[in-house]
């Protein structure tokens, strides 16, 4: 037990004399592989070392300060973890072209701005998790922005878990040939139609990922599991049809109908044009009676011939 834990101790009191040992190295940071790695954690940045060397393949500035990420460096990886930054730029990242990995966890990020991703056409492994402050919905990820996703061409696992998404657009994921891996829970979700799309790609079941999805409006399938849900349940319009806007729709279709007819067949159709009309009609009920008010004014009409009172018009 005693040996273990003066190993411990020595490796401690090594791992500082190896970082000290290779130059050169940014003040402060860890330089364990000489050209690859180069870990500046927990140190108060603010923004990023600029005396990393440029041989440097990956390089870590988690638990910092920072509030953006330009930088010049041809990283292959960039772990940014715990910071301070609220929004991706458009263009502030297409420096860093030769990146296949980006690990933005934990941060504030209220927006990817479109473009903000272009020029990443390297990159596997994107993780953008916990991205919102605790109840305060605007400052999260609510969004995706398909241009930049869909430069993304060799990109295989994203994290996008514990956001404020509450849909995913129409073909958000089909122009990412290569990805294998989607983490989308805790999120904002709202199964209503405008989440078919993200529904039926998870029954497609193509792709590694945590599919418990729950849904947190509207209130009736609040706390359900989306894919325990039907089509139906989810989006009742997909077979149904509104009864109301097909009503308005009918009635739109009767205005165009008389704005179209001639001057002197449209006073036959005023209201005692109408009356008139359907008094002298042979027909027990109209056939087509064009508008719910039409129906109704014949209705109206029955009932006062029978009662003799428009004898007189």
């Amino acid at each position: 037990m005693l040996w273990c834990r003066c190993g411990v101790l020595l490796a401690l009191c090594i791992c500082p004399l190896a970082c000290l040992a290779v130059s050169p190295c940014p003040t402060g940071c860890c330089c364990p592989r000489p050209g690859f790695l180069v870990l500046c954690e927990s140190l108060g940045l603010r923004s990023l070392p600029r005396s990393v060397p440029l041989s440097t393949s990956a390089l870590s500035v988690a638990r910092n300060q920072l509030c953006n990420v330009d930088h010049q460096l041809c990283l292959e990886s960039l772990q940014l973890q715990e910071n301070r930054i609220t929004y991706i730029t458009s263009g502030v990242l297409r420096q860093l072209g030769n990146l296949t990995r980006l690990d933005l966890e934990d941060n504030r990020i209220r927006a990817i701005q479109p473009g903000a991703l272009q020029g990443l056409h390297k990159l596997q492994v994107l993780t953008l998790k916990g991205n919102r402050l605790t109840n305060l919905s605007e400052n999260c990820i609510s969004a995706l922005d398909l241009p930049s996703l869909s430069a993304l061409v060799n990109l295989q696992v994203l994290k996008i878990n514990s956001n404020c998404l509450r849909s995913v657009p129409e073909s958000a994921f089909d122009s990412l040939p290569r990805l294998r891996s989607v983490d989308l829970t805790n999120n904002l979700w709202v199964c209503e139609c405008d989440i078919l799309y993200l529904y039926r790609w998870l029954l497609s079941g193509r792709l590694k990922m945590a599919t418990d999805i729950v849904c947190t409006e509207p209130d009736h399938l609040a706390h359900r599991l989306l894919l325990n849900l039907s089509v139906v349940a989810i989006c009742p319009r997909v077979l149904k049809p509104n009864d109301r806007t097909h009503e308005r729709d009918l009635s739109s279709a009767q205005e165009r109908t008389l704005t179209a007819q001639p001057a002197e067949k449209i006073s036959k159709l005023t209201t005692n044009g109408l009356l008139f009309e359907a008094l002298n009609s042979n027909q027990d009920s109209p056939k087509t009676p064009g508008s719910l008010t039409v129906l109704l004014l014949w209705h109206l009409l029955q009932a006062l011939k029978k009662k003799k009172i428009l004898e007189t018009l």
